[in-house]
């Protein structure tokens, strides 16, 4: 499995949480024998501590690095315990996106890859599917993709937000070789040079902050009235822009509503601005989830 997300190269140095449970989850997972009714329990209960921890002001960073971490483990010990010895052997796991990037915030979707060095045969995508479904039947929210090397390189050139899911690519279990054999395939002189890369992101994020302000517009009343559908609306990527720009905080009525539903306090937030976006997203998810359970 690769290093910590904590110490993951490129990003802000976060102290190891010390969290009993995360060191004790490979020897739990094999008392309970992998089993669907174990893992759910697991990850109810990793959830439910780091939502406490959360509540008592511990840092938001430590706990979305943490939670990366559990779900780390937890995928690389179901990697080898739910697949044939040589397919787990065979193919590549890696987290990709923001989870690439060591970070989990609560109830957001779990991105994998899993890369194969050829197009599987159907008893080996039969056995990735059913993975795939064990993940999604003890509580992950897996958005998985099954692809070779020359897969992600045309997907790539095609399309720049797949580019950067990728390129935050980080190996949980199988073959080092295939995978930095992908990573060579998704450099930049073999896709995207540094500065067509910066040149898309800056169009895009372009993009994201008009729809942003076209959904503001229409929903500007609701913003006051469901801090909910705000959420729904603009997305996890339409608040960090917004909190970017300083347009989240402030608003004493949107926070009194996601404290009321969620219970979660928005008061670290200050009304000065926001110093990390990890907290905004941490709030929100935990208010979308709270929320969405008293629809």
């Amino acid at each position: 499995m690769n290093a910590d997300p904590s110490s993951l190269e490129g990003t802000t140095r976060v102290p190891a949480l010390d969290w009993p449970l995360l060191a004790r989850l490979p020897a739990l997972l094999a008392e309970g024998q992998y089993s669907a009714a174990s893992c759910r329990t697991l990850l109810a209960q990793g959830q439910q501590e780091l939502q406490d921890r959360f509540t008592a002001d511990e840092p938001v960073e430590g706990l979305v690095r943490a939670r990366a971490t559990f779900t780390d483990h937890l995928l690389g010990d179901l990697w080898t315990a739910r697949l044939d010895a040589p397919l787990a052997a065979r193919l590549a796991l890696a987290a990709v996106g923001g989870y690439g990037r060591g970070e989990l915030h609560p109830h957001s979707d779990v991105d994998i890859l899993v890369l194969v060095p050829s197009p599987l045969a159907e008893d080996e995508r039969g056995q990735v599917e059913r993975l795939v479904a064990f993940l999604w039947d003890i509580g992950l929210e897996v958005g998985h993709s099954v692809r070779t090397i020359d897969d992600c390189q045309h997907e790539s050139l095609a399309d720049i937000s797949v580019a950067t899911t990728l390129l935050e690519a980080r190996l949980l279990a199988g073959p080092e070789p295939l995978f930095a054999g992908m990573k060579r395939a998704l450099a930049p002189d073999r896709i995207w040079s540094a500065t067509e890369f910066y040149e898309g992101k800056v169009r895009g994020q372009g993009a994201v902050r008009e729809l942003c302000t076209t959904r503001q517009d229409r929903y500007r009343l609701q913003v006051f009235g469901d801090p909910t559908a705000f959420v729904a609306e603009l997305g996890l990527e339409g608040v960090r822009v917004l909190a970017w720009e300083d347009d989240v905080t402030g608003k004493e009525a949107v926070r009194a509503r996601v404290e009321t539903h969620s219970h979660f306090p928005l008061r670290r937030l200050g009304s000065g601005g926001v110093a990390s976006v990890s907290p905004v997203c941490s709030l929100l998810s935990f208010a979308r989830h709270a929320c969405s359970r008293h629809d």
